[in-house]
């Protein structure tokens, strides 16, 4: 009788402790104060305080989380930040009857991003480069008047890095990755970019990144996270 009541105690502590690691929801707690916090198959990174460390945004990822086995977590923000923004992007060619030049063209950026510069390199189909160091109020630039097609590249020109170590998880830049063919007649192109905000070249871009189970947390990229048990 005693071995039979043995075996249940310790098989009611297996049963509560497969059930807790099964049951990943809850709020998971690094010593900076950084937390993960997990409902169902979704998770946000949350950096509180985050204006203070300058940054923009408290939550630095938002995405997908599911178990790999016993011991394993894969881990996947929802979006990928580029393919939205491109996705977003609106260009509009005119003539124009402002002052431009006979012999160039207009091409005007409008972007909400007030954290800086923005470095934008303008290519053209003859091989000539354009660049602009983008704010709110430097955003054109011109280009010659027989340019058949441009693509761009958009980067800040300050990164914050992540890690005290200098790691960076997030997005380095915006390439068009691919032509636009420019009509004729017109003097006047107008790209619109809407998803470049503040906090685009900020938040965490993950795509397949795991992490390890342990008996009261998580480890991803390096920290512990200890689950709350409020």
């Amino acid at each position: 009788m005693k071995r039979i009541i043995l075996f249940l105690i310790v098989y009611a502590f297996y049963i509560v402790e497969v059930s807790a690691r099964n049951n990943l929801s809850g709020r998971y707690y690094a010593e900076s104060g950084v937390y993960i916090e997990i409902k169902d198959k979704n998770f946000k990174l949350i950096m509180p305080n985050n204006a203070i460390n300058g940054w923009n945004s408290e939550i630095m990822a938002e995405g997908t989380i599911n178990k790999i086995g016993d011991s394993f977590l894969e881990l996947n923000t929802n979006k990928n930040p580029i393919i939205e923004a491109l996705k977003n992007l609106n260009i509009t060619q005119t003539q124009e009857s402002i002052s431009i030049p006979n012999d160039s063209i207009k091409v005007k950026f409008l972007i909400p991003y007030q954290r800086g510069k923005l470095k934008i390199l303008v290519f053209t189909n003859t091989s000539k480069i354009f660049s602009l160091n983008y704010s709110m109020t430097v955003n054109e630039i011109n280009i010659p008047k027989d340019t058949k097609s441009i693509s761009f590249y958009i980067s800040p020109d300050f990164i914050k890095a992540h890690t005290t170590d200098g790691i960076f998880y997030g997005i380095v830049g915006l390439d068009s990755m691919q032509e636009y063919q420019i009509q004729k007649n017109i003097n006047f192109i107008k790209i619109e970019i809407p998803d470049i905000t503040n906090s685009f070249f900020e938040t965490y871009y993950i795509r397949g990144d795991y992490a390890r189970m342990t008996k009261d947390g998580i480890i991803w990229k390096g920290i512990i996270y200890r689950k709350s048990l409020k």
